[in-house]
């Protein structure tokens, strides 16, 4: 099973995805995590944001499919195991790995979390981010439009608000 999770920045993605992947005995591939990869392995800042969105949107603008067959061999994935990927940005990127669950005939499934734009903005100061900051990151083309892209191909849209224990009860019985 491949189960993916979508949303802006400071939804939950990550929390969601750990605490997942920990009830299904899942791997869990986080997006983020191998674009750092990639920008150290090019000798980029892997700490910078910026870089890594305009890094990450270059390997997927190059080729999806690539993309994410290189991210799921870094992850150690083998078909028949579960997966979580944390951090869709693209629709392309959705839609290699939904192609990847047909051939492997597994099925995939894409979670869009959200939470409104205060309650965002509030989780990404508390990180140390700054207001400028987030308006940058919010206006980059992998953030930009995202609920747009990716709302309409998700199985299920969750309001992030609600406890983590309530998200992963309210995921498992969508499973069932």
């Amino acid at each position: 099973m491949l189960i993916a999770f979508a949303g802006p920045m400071g939804s939950g993605k990550s929390a969601v995805s750990r605490a997942l992947a920990a009830r299904l005995d899942a791997k869990i591939l986080s997006f983020g995590e191998y674009v750092r990869v990639c920008a150290r392995d090019r000798g980029l800042d892997a700490e910078d944001r910026t870089v890594l969105q305009d890094l990450g949107q270059m390997l997927v603008s190059a080729d999806a499919t690539t993309f994410v067959r290189d991210a799921v061999r870094w992850a150690g994935y083998q078909p028949g195991n579960r997966i979580i990927f944390d951090g869709i940005r693209h629709e392309t990127v959705w839609d290699a790995i939904s192609a990847l669950g047909k051939q492997n005939a597994e099925r995939a499934l894409l979670i869009y979390l959200d939470v409104p734009a205060g309650e965002r903005s509030d989780r990404l100061r508390a990180r140390g981010i700054s207001v400028e900051a987030i308006s940058a990151f919010n206006s980059h083309p992998s953030e930009r439009d995202l609920k747009l892209r990716l709302l309409p191909k998700a199985d299920i849209e969750l309001d992030s608000r609600q406890q983590l224990s309530t998200l992963i009860d309210t995921i498992l019985r969508f499973l069932d």
